[in-house]
């Protein structure tokens, strides 16, 4: 008995061992099962992936289409701001030469204008000074009458109740 129980005991392992590996093998097989559902399931979200990115690039297209229509309306209204600027700036450009214009004329009429008072001024001026020169002479002959008058009342008394 002892025969058969040491036989046992060293079968035993290999039993165990058998039914591992079995187990092992049938582990296996549900786990490459699972793989394959898996790889199925990532093989259907490559697809869906694939149509997601599809559509994606007709919506960039589509996105990129209206872009270069927008840029093309961009340029026709940047155009349009140019030539609105460019409006602006001759408009006002043309306003200050009208209106530095408008101030050399009245300068140059004032000064056409006041040109015959400038020549009367200077005729009366000279005459004030003539007339200046004039009574001066008159006053030194005054004088000269005066002091005349002293020395002939001096040597003729008589003639003082006259003057």
């Amino acid at each position: 008995m002892k025969k058969i129980l040491i036989i046992l005991f060293l079968l035993i392992p290999f039993g165990i061992y058998a039914q591992t590996d079995r187990d092992l093998l049938l582990e296996i097989a549900k786990q490459q099962a699972k793989q394959g559902e898996q790889i199925a399931e990532l093989t259907k979200q490559m697809a869906e992936t694939n149509k997601q990115m599809a559509e994606t690039n007709k919506q960039v297209a589509e996105t990129n289409k209206q872009v270069a229509v927008n840029s093309t309306d961009i340029k026709a209204l940047d155009k349009r701001f140019d030539i609105l600027l460019y409006f602006l700036i001759g408009g006002s450009g043309t306003l200050f030469v009208g209106i530095f214009g408008l101030i050399g004329v009245i300068v140059w009429d004032r000064r056409a204008a006041n040109a015959p008072l400038e020549a009367t001024t200077k005729d009366l001026k000279k005459e004030i000074d003539l007339l200046k020169e004039q009574e001066l002479k008159h006053q030194e002959k005054e004088q000269k009458t005066d002091t005349l008058l002293k020395k002939i009342l001096e040597k003729f008394p008589d003639l003082a109740g006259l003057a």
